[in-house]
């Protein structure tokens, strides 16, 4: 963060949480990303601390759901790492009933009234997509295709 107020650029930053250490280390993170928030949000009018769960294989769906709890009551948006791999999604519907990681949100709610950033998204399926296009949310792409090969619908 200091580094962003330095140099001048303009920044959403967060502490990633994750919580696969347990409770404690959910509650360490979460408090890391709100005394960043205390001393940097705002900053020079360019920074913007927001809320961030890594990613469905690295958070318990509690982490999930309090992270967007979090972001609801004080509004900011969530940035997550949704269906990067094939592997991560077929881990996913093994872990939670065959849901993917979209679909796990929509189930546990976090996706109701909150702006997510969603990096990845290139292992999706129509219900998956029905959920972006329902909450609105914004993909941040990046190219995986170097290990993915290609992109990755299946109906």
């Amino acid at each position: 963060a200091r580094a962003c107020v330095d140099s001048g650029i303009r920044a959403y930053l967060s502490r990633c949480i994750v919580d696969v250490d347990g409770p404690d280390g959910y509650l360490r993170r979460a408090k890391e990303n709100e005394n960043m928030r205390l001393k940097y949000d705002g900053a020079d009018g360019r920074i913007k601390v927001i809320n961030s769960a890594h990613a469905e294989y690295t958070c318990s769906p509690e982490a999930l759901k309090k992270v967007y709890d979090n972001a609801r009551e004080i509004g900011v948006p969530v940035h997550i790492h949704i269906s990067e791999t094939i592997s991560e999604v077929n881990g996913c519907k093994s872990r939670h009933n065959g849901r993917t990681p979209l679909q796990l949100l929509n189930d546990l709610g976090a996706l109701e009234q909150s702006v997510t950033y969603a990096a990845h998204c290139v292992v999706l399926d129509s219900e998956d997509i029905d959920i972006i296009k329902k909450y609105n949310i914004f993909l941040t792409l990046k190219n995986n295709f170097s290990s993915q090969k290609d992109l990755v619908y299946s109906q």
